[in-house]
């Protein structure tokens, strides 16, 4: 019985392993495009060896970076069959398509001392590994003159999944295409409107990425500037109105300028160019290290710095779970560097992180945020916003330990805030209303206030229009009750 067992295992073993040798798929290429001869010519041999004893090996001439340069250029050669003879360096290609991740062996006939590239890199043609996707296979050989004239070569490629042969150009979708080739990174618009910045980042097949900015005039598109750092628009405070048309028309853009940094002889130099003619000149020299915004005015920055946390030896305490983390103990802060007096002197001092959230266009008053840890209850890290006079330095909080709050800026005129939130902010009003709420500096936004301006929005009688708009839930009941009063979301918090 274990006998019987044993052959009909084996039975079954052979009768597997022969489906599986039977189901190889085989893809034949007799049709490359083909690009060359290109001129090769050899080195002068001083000597008849090398430094590691070799003789010279015209095949090294494979190894040329210019026939590598030229595989792009493929894509756009004809086909052929018979490839010609003429000495110098040849690229034959073609692209392979799988469905499936799919190991590959590729056998040639015909040519020999050929070199296989796979998308750009160089394979093995007896262990193929390839992912799901278009792939794009170049022969690069050598015809010297010792070489026949004419020669038909023949590819064959085995794979135990389907594999066939993309001759129209295009590529099916892929992963690598959400990772490879040239993406629009960055845009930004001076403060004029008669300039735009545009950043571009390209990354590889092998994964190092490259970026550059262009200064573009927007009136006729052409690219008047390029670096490898954004630009950076220096801001122009408003300008007043004009009493009369004529002083109106006569009235100029303002002035379109950039800043970048850069090292100088005595230290680090802010440098300001003019974005129409290129002209350069020192704002600051010899500036303080750090990140800063510029203040409209030109007079002054706001720096954003960090103070370094406490360390401890090899036995420490964590204090919370982010504890764990590099650079948690780390707080920053805010600093106000003076141009005329060359004084950088802190804004903000305390325990917990600040970070500048918006300057006004008159740059008279900054908007910051401030963040704190609860970790009894969700959410676990709360944030306060500030309006603070840049004259008197005094502050006032708009938003208290609100745990939900994202950004803020002001308006053009700086008479009210655009606050950008999640949902549950303020108690939750986000989850109904879809118009962006502005809040005024000059009063808190109390929870009165709130809810009066959340039944302006949604009147009782317009429930059923407003269900039928989607604009409020199945039962309607909360855009009628006034919302309840949550700790720590907006205004003052409920006494415990």
């Amino acid at each position: 019985m274990k006998q019987h067992q044993a052959l009909t295992l084996l039975l079954s073993a052979g009768l597997l392993s022969g489906i599986c040798a039977s189901a190889a798929d085989t893809l034949s290429v007799r049709t490359f495009r083909h690009e060359g001869p290109l001129a090769t010519t050899a080195p002068l041999r001083i000597d008849s060896l090398n430094v590691d004893g070799k003789a010279f090996d015209p095949d090294a001439l494979l190894d040329s970076p210019a026939g590598s340069a030229l595989v792009g250029t493929l894509s756009q050669a004809g086909w052929t069959e018979t490839v010609p003879r003429e000495t110098g360096l040849h690229l034959l290609g073609f692209s392979v398509e799988n469905r499936r991740f799919a190991k590959a062996q590729l056998l040639l006939e015909g040519l020999k001392g050929c070199k296989l590239y796979v998308d750009g890199k160089p394979a093995q043609p007896a262990t193929l590994k390839l992912e799901p996707g278009t792939h794009d296979f170049v022969l690069k050989y050598l015809v010297t003159e010792q070489d026949s004239s004419t020669v038909v070569p023949s590819v064959r490629i085995t794979s135990a999944q389907p594999l066939s042969l993309r001759e129209d150009g295009r590529r099916i979708f892929s992963l690598d295409l959400n990772t490879q080739g040239e993406n629009c990174s960055w845009v930004s618009v001076s403060p004029g409107g008669r300039y735009y910045s545009v950043g571009y980042h390209v990354t590889g097949q092998d994964g190092k990425g490259a970026s550059w900015f262009e200064l573009i005039r927007r009136a006729d598109g052409q690219v008047v500037g390029r670096q490898d750092q954004p630009y950076s628009w220096v801001p122009v405070p408003p300008a007043p109105q004009p009493k009369t048309k004529r002083s109106a028309k006569a009235a100029a853009g303002p002035e379109e300028r950039y800043w970048y940094t850069r090292q100088g002889l005595q230290g680090r130099d802010l440098i300001l160019a003019d974005a129409e003619t290129g002209r350069e000149t020192l704002w600051a020299g010899n500036i303080p290290e750090g990140r800063f915004t510029f203040v409209p005015g030109g007079r002054y920055l706001v720096y954003s710095l960090e103070q370094k946390g406490p360390k401890e030896g090899d036995v420490h305490q964590i204090l919370t779970p982010d504890d764990r983390q590099p650079g948690w103990r780390n707080r920053g802060y805010l600093a106000l560097y003076d141009r005329v007096t060359g004084l950088l002197e802190p804004l903000t001092w305390g325990w917990h992180n600040v970070r500048l959230s918006d300057i006004s266009a008159d740059g008279s008053k900054i908007l910051f945020q401030t963040s704190e840890e609860r970790l009894s209850q969700r959410p676990t890290t709360l944030y306060s916003l500030y309006v603070m006079d840049l004259g008197t330095r005094q502050a006032e909080c708009i938003v208290e330990r609100d745990g939900f709050l994202n950004g803020a800026s002001f308006s053009p005129d700086g008479a009210d805030i655009l606050i950008t939130a999640s949902p549950e902010a303020f108690g939750g009003i986000g989850k109904d209303v879809r118009s962006p709420a502005l809040c005024r500096p000059a009063r808190r936004p109390q929870r009165a206030a709130l809810d009066q301006g959340f039944r302006a929005l949604h009147p009782p009688g317009g429930l059923e229009q407003l269900r039928r708009q989607g604009l409020c839930d199945r039962g309607g009941q909360g855009l009628q009750e006034p919302l309840p009063h949550r700790s720590g979301h907006g205004g003052r918090r409920a006494p415990a």
